[in-house]
């Protein structure tokens, strides 16, 4: 299980991306994603060909909301559904029910989104560019006569 972060300066958006791993989903038919940043309504995750589930999230920045809490819930064959927190969450936090959530920290571990990156790399590449000596011209070759 893991939760990569991706900041777009563009959008004032952080992609998540949840991922639940083949082992962690103990074969489970379905795993959803219960996160407080939607009121708690399940997202189905998607099942990937090596077994693992992934999920993509849009949150907005904002100074107020550092993170959020966030569980799945695995549905079993039998239909037997069971709950379980990200085995390398950020932190954990109390929940209502007497256990705990998994918690996500918007505030570390931040990836800057590639569209973003890609601006910033030209022109860095237009400064080292300009920083280079200009070439010496060639003298016109000599006629002979």
């Amino acid at each position: 299980m893991s939760v990569s972060k991706k900041y777009n300066k563009t959008t004032n958006e952080i992609k998540l991306t949840f991922k639940v791993t083949k082992e962690a989903s103990q074969n489970a038919k379905q795993v959803f994603l219960l996160c407080e940043n939607n009121g708690w309504d399940p997202v189905e995750m998607s099942q990937l060909k090596s077994g693992d589930f992934k999920a993509d999230v849009k949150v907005s920045k904002s100074e107020e909301k550092s993170g959020y809490q966030y569980r799945f819930r695995l549905v079993m064959e039998d239909g037997q559904e069971l709950y379980d927190n990200d085995w390398i969450a950020d932190k954990y936090v109390t929940n209502p029910f007497g256990g705990e959530n998994s918690f996500v920290d918007l505030t570390v571990g931040l990836n800057t989104d590639s569209e973003e990156s890609a601006p910033a790399a030209a022109e860095e590449a237009k400064t080292v560019k300009e920083a280079k000596p200009a070439a010496k011209k060639k003298a016109p070759a000599k006629k002979k006569k």
